[in-house]
């Protein structure tokens, strides 16, 4: 029984994969004896109730029904194949569920039940935790388990740079890419995360590993659209003035993902640093007033893209009407690269900001082949809950997989993603339910205890920042998103909001009326 310990994106799972990976070649590509294929039997146990880990009677019929862990441990300790069985629980230990494992994580190894029944491990079998902490761990459970302690500061986001450099331009022709690359990142990526470090605002934090996992994701999401011709060299330009354009859809890239998270205040920081870095920009405005043009190559405003001519429909009902500004304009831009990319995007902001009709504007607009789900989460809200409404949209596809009705690709938007409520040992099992699903493709069936497979499906969540009855998310969950925080528009853009619904209702006024209002 081993516990793997560590904050988030410390390696803790790249390790168990390696191993477990290294076990299977040894056996079939070696042929080492000794050596035998690993089967991972992977459960979050704070994404159930404990009766739905452990298995309970039935109060009116007081027949026993079996947990989720404990058929998981009955079908693996009958299991007569030579295959190591590691059953893996990823999820935060809390003395509720866990002290019932000590029979199992002592000498004895054996796993005892309310109903009498004892399930003893085989001798293929082993216990694996992954846990950010054991902040309330008991140290009878503690002193039961090996530790290996991981710190995300040893390895750091370097290592996941060069892996995802080398996939990317994995032959001798793109060398000068990856060259390029490369220098692109040490030129600009250490500098603005240690400037952001200390200087910059964020409404949620974001880690420095996540910010540049970030990067890379958002990169590649303009990579893919042809229309953008980032590593195609376009006729027009040279060798120098193709690295040049580059460059810039790397910065861009870079403020939408380590800037991303930065408040208003937090955005001016931002600007300085990379201006201190190149002075790639044009002066005037900051480095989050521009993008990218794809026909000029060059840095262009938002504000060109921003409709002048836009009137609102006199029949539009007053909770639909979103006048499109400088903010609507690039949140919407970022956003719907990250959807088309199968992204999971996180978007933070105060109330007011348009988190919720933008995202559901832009899920509206998705090409033919996509539907929708929205989930409004509130302190009530349960695993199970949670469970119901996704698979309520989903039909089988085959044995274990479901997906979206209509072999359609379904996006699931959850609206105040931060509002359940936290247990009594900080966890949210809702959250927890999704953080399974998001690393491993799938929950479990609670009635039957087998695999669910959940496919072609997408999470974009919206929050506000933590306080009153909205709590901090776990690091190990919001690591798994793109996050883009929705700052305060500033007083120009609330100008022309107002002025936009204002004239649409005097529209019909007289001439000599309309300048009074």
């Amino acid at each position: 029984c081993n516990m793997l310990v560590g904050m988030t994106l410390s390696g803790k799972s790249t390790a168990w994969r390696t191993l477990a990976q290294v076990y299977s070649e040894m056996f079939n590509v070696e042929k080492l004896p000794g050596y035998i294929p690993v089967r991972p039997i992977i459960l979050n146990p704070k994404s159930l109730s404990l009766n739905e880990i452990y298995g309970a009677y039935d109060l009116a019929t007081f027949e026993w029904a079996d947990g989720v862990l404990s058929k998981l441990f009955r079908d693996a300790a009958n299991d007569p194949k030579q295959v190591e069985k590691w059953i893996l629980l990823d999820g935060p230990v809390d003395t509720l569920w866990i002290e019932s494992m000590n029979s199992v994580m002592d000498d004895n190894k054996v796993l005892t039940l309310i109903n009498g029944d004892r399930i003893e491990m085989s001798s293929t079998m082993s216990l694996l935790f992954e846990v950010r902490d054991l902040a309330v761990a008991s140290p009878a459970t503690v002193s039961r388990a090996g530790m290996v302690y991981m710190d995300v500061d040893d390895l750091g986001w370097r290592p996941f740079v060069k892996s995802w450099l080398s996939n990317k331009f994995d032959s001798e022709e793109s060398l000068p890419m990856l060259n390029l690359h490369q220098e692109l990142f040490d030129k600009y990526v250490d500098k603005v995360l240690k400037y952001k470090e200390t200087k910059v605002a964020e409404l949620v934090p974001v880690s420095d590993f996540n910010c540049v996992k970030g990067l890379c994701q958002l990169y590649d999401s303009f990579i893919a659209d042809a229309n953008n011709s980032i590593l195609e060299k376009p006729g027009e330009l040279d060798e120098g003035k193709h690295k040049t354009y580059m460059e810039k859809w790397f910065i861009f890239c870079l403020v939408w993902s380590i800037g991303a998270s930065a408040t208003g205040e937090g955005r001016k920081k931002i600007d300085y640093a990379i201006r201190d870095i190149e002075s790639i920009f044009p002066p005037t405005m900051t480095v989050y007033d521009y993008y990218v043009d794809t026909k000029a190559f060059d840095w262009k405003p938002w504000s060109e893209k921003v409709s002048k001519g836009y009137a609102i429909p006199k029949d539009m009902k007053f909770v639909d009407i979103i006048v499109p500004t400088v903010d609507t304009v690039r949140n919407s831009t970022v956003l719907n690269s990250l959807m088309l990319a199968k992204i999971n995007t996180l978007v933070v902001g105060d109330t007011g900001t348009g988190k919720t009709i933008l995202v559901e504007q832009l899920i509206n607009k998705l090409p033919h082949g996509y539907s929708k789900l929205t989930i409004f989460f509130s302190s009530a809200t349960s695993s199970n809950a949670t469970q119901n409404i996704i698979e309520s949209v989903m039909e089988k596809r085959s044995k274990e997989k479901f997906g979206p009705s209509g072999g359609k690709k379904l996006v699931c938007f959850v609206d105040d993603f931060n509002m359940p409520k936290k247990d009594l040992f900080g966890s949210q099992p809702p959250l927890e339910l999704l953080r399974q699903w998001i690393d491993y493709g799938c929950w479990y069936d609670r009635e039957k205890q087998t695999l669910r497979y959940i496919v072609d499906t997408q999470l974009v969540c919206a929050m506000g920042p933590p306080g009153g009855g909205r709590s901090v998310i776990s690091k190990r969950l919001q690591s798994r998103f793109n996050l883009i925080n929705f700052t305060n528009p500033v007083e120009a853009q609330l100008q022309r909001i107002f002025e936009k619904i204002l004239n649409t209702y005097i529209s019909d006024f007289d001439d000599e009326i309309k300048p009074l209002c």
